[in-house]
């Protein structure tokens, strides 16, 4: 199978995306316990692309490679200005919720969770291009179930369960249903495979407007993988979480 392919700049080709890495790494055998940090990284990168590139419609090209012990992925994205993601500032993890904004968020966790990141640009042509590293670590992750949407409802006693990929285009229909709740809030995350930064957005909005009634998000059931996420995020500190056991 190919580890080289192009994808519509849009955020409906994000499902795709998860798709096709996880093709690659069952094809090429790659450990499946980087497959969310990779996933992570590759949407937080695409996103940017599909955001800032003004003045093209090209697709973004997205290769992967097999490494020993990991995966190198390369982004490509061709009739854009230079933007280098490895330059953006750092984010302040340590402010007070009410000046918290999740802008930032996914550059910042790419440093923090991929072993090495690098941006070159071809001025004639106008190409950008970004390549990243990512190696296994010797700590066993939740195996994951595959689940490429997202699925958000009220459980047993109130609780409110999230199950699947909290990404960039699944994060509409997670703050339309979150903007319903009311007061003190748990959200069982023992089935949520995946979050990007635009679902730390969702999550950061609902604890602001929770906590101006006097209530507040607690998360429950928190995998190693999210837990990272949230401790690099500095959204440990602002939220009540409750880890896997």
């Amino acid at each position: 199978m190919s580890t080289d392919r192009l994808f519509q700049r849009s955020f409906g080709a994000i499902g795709e995306l998860a798709g096709f890495t996880r093709e690659v790494f069952r094809h090429e055998q790659i450990d499946q316990r980087i497959l969310a940090t990779v996933d992570l990284a590759i949407e937080e990168l695409f996103t940017n692309m599909v955001k800032y590139a003004n003045g093209t419609e090209a697709a973004v090209r997205v290769s992967l490679e097999a490494i020993p012990g990991g995966v190198e992925v390369t982004l490509t994205d061709y009739g854009v200005d230079r933007f280098d993601p490895t330059r953006a500032p750092e984010v302040d993890i340590r402010a007070p919720l009410e000046s918290r904004i999740p802008g930032g968020l996914g550059l910042h966790l790419i440093r923090k969770m991929v072993d090495s990141i690098e941006y070159g640009y071809e001025d004639r042509s106008r190409q950008g291009r970004i390549t990243f590293r990512k190696t296994i670590a010797e700590r066993r992750a939740k195996k994951r179930t595959g689940n490429e949407v997202l699925a958000i409802d009220h459980g047993e006693g109130g609780v409110v369960v999230v199950v699947g990929r909290m990404d960039a285009a699944q994060c509409p229909m997670a703050q339309a249903f979150l903007d319903t709740v009311q007061g003190v809030v748990m959200l069982d995350c023992s089935r949520l495979e995946y979050i990007s930064s635009a679902g730390l957005g969702v999550l950061l909005k609902t604890q602001k407007r929770l906590m101006g009634g006097g209530g507040r998000l607690r998360l429950t059931g928190v995998n190693a993988h999210l837990r990272d996420i949230f401790q690099y995020s500095g959204f440990d500190q602002i939220f009540d979480i409750d880890a896997v056991r």
